[in-house]
């Protein structure tokens, strides 16, 4: 059995260095001369800031944010006064519209000229629709003396102030991400994506056919939590031939518009088809708001690491959207583990979730898919245990291990239900023992568990009764089974109806609703318990 691995305390965080805005310059003294306030809203947040008492240098103020639109126009107001003598001066303001860490003068939204006090200037502009998606950063500078407008906005001076806001761009179709990708669409290609994360929100990518150049996938945004593991499964493949090359996927967690080498998530080299996981820990310094993700599949490329930037004949390069958010605490997810394994002491016993979740990680050695623990703990008079998860949505696999980790069963593919599981075991002697839900190799998704109590050793192959169809639509029999009483009671245990069951008869299921039931048996010498799928 393999125990808890990772913990977020031993865990090696990636360094990331952050923005590239000039922030040496500003005033070198706090009186006098100074913007008051700053007020601007956006199509989410807004900018509300009160400027006195002075700062010297560039005041960072990024925690006031603002969400504008590309398209669409604002107003910016903004107070150009002072903190004490009023002396001439003059003011700027820019917003950081292509992303590129820089203040163009292009990106101006409005000037001004003048000596405090004086009235509230407004600055309507418009942001450009070829805007940068992501989080950049507004600048507003009162300069004491010196030249008129148009200002340096690097520019070191003795009085005044330069403040800086957080701007996060929507809806935009500029880059200021480096292009990439291949000149041909045939072969090798990136053929799906996929991840979960928090918020429900997931992204799930089919690559074929190919495409040429850059491709960015806008129609799906995930969100991940800063400090929290995720996992992003990856199919490194093909839209026809078969061709050897290199494969790596980076996020840029500092939205600085660059994939640098310690924001690799994983690498691949090999022959198509191969379906890789990487799981990453969003780093404790990742920047909050939009930024990407980026994929590249190579053919015949160098061993990782790749250039993100490369261009090259076949493959394929796509960028995602990634929203960066506050973490959410993982660690003792119900289930994830051992020591929080979801507790089962009442029979039947019935519980649906899905394996794939961003807190679910492979702690099984059994398979790389991430894993559900379950503790059971039978009562006394318990011999065997019927474990199923027929019915589920993906290739599963089944263990259960006594609590030093020894095996006791496992099960693959059911005669009974395909590529679901299902297994009886043993269980004299042992008070507790663990149930964990996997998926064969790399499969995750919906998964319905039933647990029941047999109280005789008959097997699931060697029981002498047999219900049929299974699922059933509309009504079903038993065979093997003459003159006995039988129960039918729900996935709660409570008993619907009791007969006497004769043989070859046919007990319709009309009036019951599509779930899992159990057909209870009760002959001269021994219980035993069918389970019954109605899906009509």
């Amino acid at each position: 059995m393999k125990h808890l691995l990772l913990s977020l305390s031993c865990l090696s965080f990636i360094t990331v260095s952050f923005g590239q805005y000039c922030v040496s310059g500003g005033p070198s003294q706090t009186a006098d001369s100074n913007v008051e306030s700053v007020s601007l809203v956006g199509a989410s947040g807004s900018i509300s800031y009160t400027g006195c008492p002075g700062v010297t240098g560039v005041e960072e103020v990024l925690g006031q944010s603002v969400t504008l639109t590309a398209g669409n126009s604002y107003t910016a107001w903004v107070q150009f006064g002072t903190c004490n003598g009023n002396y001439f001066g003059y003011g700027e303001a820019w917003i950081d519209f292509n992303g590129n860490q820089t203040f163009d003068q292009s990106e101006s939204i409005g000037t001004w000229q003048g000596t405090p006090p004086v009235a509230i200037s407004q600055f309507n502009f418009t942001v450009p629709a070829g805007a940068t998606n992501g989080t950049f950063r507004m600048r507003v500078m009162q300069r004491e003396g010196g030249g008129a407008p148009p200002l340096d906005p690097c520019a070191a001076f003795t009085w005044g102030s330069v403040v800086d806001f957080t701007v996060v761009i929507q809806g935009g179709s500029g880059s200021a991400y480096c292009n990439a990708g291949p000149s041909q669409t045939a072969d090798s290609n990136v053929e799906s994506v996929t991840i979960t994360g928090l918020n429900s929100t997931s992204i799930n990518y089919t690559g074929c056919p190919g495409q040429a150049g850059l491709e960015v996938y806008t129609a799906e945004t995930v969100d991940l939590g800063i400090g929290n593991l995720h996992t992003v499964n990856i199919l490194f493949g093909t839209c026809n031939g078969i061709y050897g090359g290199a494969g790596e996927a980076w996020i840029d967690y500092n939205q600085n518009s660059t994939f640098e080498p310690g924001e690799s998530i994983g690498q691949w080299q090999g022959t198509p088809q191969s379906l890789e996981s990487f799981t990453f820990q969003v780093p404790a310094g990742a920047t909050q708001g939009p930024t990407r993700m980026r994929v590249i599949q190579q053919e015949g490329g160098t061993p990782p690491p790749l250039n993100p930037c490369a261009t090259f004949t076949w493959g394929s390069a796509t960028d995602f959207m990634i929203n960066i958010v506050p973490g959410f605490d993982c660690s003792s997810y119900p289930g994830d583990y051992e020591a929080v394994a979801i507790d089962v002491s009442t029979f039947p016993y019935v519980d649906s979730r899905s394996t794939d979740h961003f807190c679910y990680t492979d702690q099984n050695p059994a398979y790389l898919s991430p894993d559900v623990f379950y503790s059971v703990k039978p009562s006394g008079s318990t011999n065997t245990m019927i474990v199923s998860l027929c019915g589920s949505s993906f290739d599963t696999f089944l263990s259960v291990y006594d609590p030093q980790g020894n095996p006791l069963a496992f099960n693959d593919d059911s005669q009974n239900c395909g590529l679901q599981s299902e297994l009886q075991v043993n269980i004299v002697g042992y008070d507790s023992v663990y149930v964990v839900v996997e998926g064969y190799g790399t499969a995750m998704g919906n998964y319905t568990l039933t647990i029941n109590e047999a109280l005789g050793l008959n097997d699931l192959e060697s029981n002498p009764f047999v219900l049929f169809p299974n699922p059933s639509s509309s009504s079903f029999q038993i065979n093997g089974l003459e003159n006995e009483v039988i129960s039918i009671l729900d996935a709660k245990g409570s008993v619907i109806k009791t007969l006497t069951y004769i043989k070859d008869q046919v007990i319709e299921v009309n009036d019951l609703e599509n779930g899992i039931y159990f057909v209870n048996i009760d002959t001269e010498f021994k219980k035993h318990i069918l389970k019954l799928i109605v899906n009509k």
